[in-house]
């Protein structure tokens, strides 16, 4: 209580020079922070993806910079961080950057290998939005021959989609790349409860390959992520999937034709779809339950994930933060578990 009382009487000049001597300390701990969290899946950073992924500190590119360039010599950030080349990295992990390069490069050439097939998702009825996600859009996949992609949906029509997607994959031969492991649909696109870390990063860590409006109507409702990386800002599309971007293309009209013609039939399909793929998929869930998967098969909201890293990815980052004894406190309510409400939701 008298510390309370000691600070407001302090001078309006005091508060904040003491302020402005704390924001170096933050800054610091806040690109230890980031790496480590980076470190979880073997991904060294460059300068900018450490300004973009900062966690909870707003700062400028060239303020980074200039603190990068001198982490040799810093007495905080010289233990913690070494560069490799273009990289940053933890000074005590090996160096992964090597590494990095070579699944980037795999990552690429599997999407311009089946940039047709994307173009055809993209451009299925009732289909909002399709942006690689995961592993996929920061080309750090483990498994390299699939593509991870989050789709959001027409309204009531998340199943349907899903049905087209598997019809689409089993014509093409493209079952075992095309992954598209969450769709949601419009009204589901809010995290319920405020969100975590882990569910921050994927969200805007998102890449497009069409409906950038939609993920800006994401990142509006969503803005608790906006929060928690305040420099990160939305990906662009991806230029590799040229020609599904412009909603006045050829295909874009075909689409809105497609949806026009299947108007009377689309809840019909929907219902169709459920039934028949909720059948397979419960099964699927069943058997992932047991593994500590992660699965949801609700209407409006298909989230397959047969593996859960969440809570190793919570519990090995405290680790890492206690070993560099980087104080996380004010991070202990973004590594909580969130409670998902059945109203749904992105979860």
């Amino acid at each position: 209580m008298a510390r309370r009382i000691e600070a407001a009487t302090q001078p309006e000049a005091a508060r904040q020079s003491e302020a402005g001597d704390a924001r170096p300390i933050r800054l610091r701990r806040a690109v230890v922070r980031t790496l480590a969290y980076a470190d979880l899946f073997d991904f060294p950073l460059r300068d900018e993806e450490i300004w973009r992924q900062l966690l909870l500190e707003t700062a400028t590119l060239s303020e980074v910079r200039a603190l990068l360039e001198g982490a040799e010599d810093d007495a905080f950030l010289g233990p913690r961080i070494r560069r490799a080349g273009a990289y940053w990295s933890l000074a005590d992990r090996p160096d992964h950057s090597a590494q990095r390069e070579r699944r980037a490069a795999t990552a690429e050439r599997l999407i311009a290998d089946h940039r047709g097939v994307l173009r055809l998702a993209a451009r299925l009825p009732w289909v909002r939005m399709v942006a690689f996600s995961g592993g996929t859009s920061r080309r750090n996949s483990i498994h390299d021959d699939d593509l991870d992609l989050f789709i959001v949906t027409e309204e009531g029509r998340t199943w349907a989609v899903f049905l087209g997607l598997v019809v689409l994959a089993r014509a093409t031969g493209c079952r075992d790349v095309l992954c598209a492991n969450y769709l949601v649909d419009k009204v589901h696109i809010t995290v319920p409860d405020g969100g975590d870390l882990f569910t921050g990063q994927e969200l805007l860590g998102l890449e497009p390959i069409a409906g950038e409006r939609q993920l800006r109507r994401m990142a509006t409702v969503n803005d608790w992520a906006n929060r928690l990386l305040p420099n990160a800002g939305l990906r662009a599309r991806n230029p590799l999937i040229g020609g599904v971007g412009d909603d006045d293309s050829r295909a874009a009209k075909a689409q809105r034709w497609l949806e026009r013609a299947l108007l009377p039939t689309g809840w019909a399909i929907e219902r169709i779809a459920q039934r028949g793929l909720g059948w397979h998929l419960g099964r699927k869930k069943r058997a992932s339950s047991a593994r500590g998967g992660d699965m949801l098969l609700l209407p409006g909201v298909l989230k397959l994930h047969q593996s859960d890293n969440r809570a190793s990815v919570v519990r090995r980052f405290r680790e890492r933060l206690a070993a560099l004894e980087v104080d996380g406190e004010d991070l202990d309510r973004l590594l909580e578990p969130r409670r998902r409400r059945a109203a749904g939701g992105v979860a």
